[in-house]
């Protein structure tokens, strides 16, 4: 599965044709479109996000998300390099706790 969020930019004719376009290429691909509401339901999610980090900041609890892009076959590996990684580092940072990574 793969996810994506596009703001369109222009006059309303503009957006108009590029979001038929868009579409047209989605569902080509048998995609589906979540629609503007749901688009901003992810955006304000982001800000409260940011409480929820304080929030287990003060019991301990530290979480981060990472983004970026690399092509299908290379996935796995990213995601065993980078959970392998947090967790060296982790110890030699002398984290008492168990840390847990996932990837989605």
């Amino acid at each position: 599965m793969c996810a994506a969020t596009c703001v369109f930019e222009g006059t309303a004719e503009e957006v108009a044709n590029e979001e038929r376009r868009l579409y047209a290429l989605a569902e080509n691909y048998k995609g589906i479109v979540g629609g503007e509401e749901n688009g901003k339901y992810g955006y304000r999610l982001t800000f409260a996000i940011a409480y929820l980090r304080d929030l287990g900041m003060e019991y301990g609890v530290l979480g981060e998300s990472f983004e970026t892009s690399v092509p299908w076959d290379k996935v796995l590996n990213l995601c065993r390099n980078v959970k392998q990684l947090i967790k060296r580092q982790a110890k030699a940072l002398g984290v008492q706790y168990p840390v847990l990574s996932s990837c989605r």
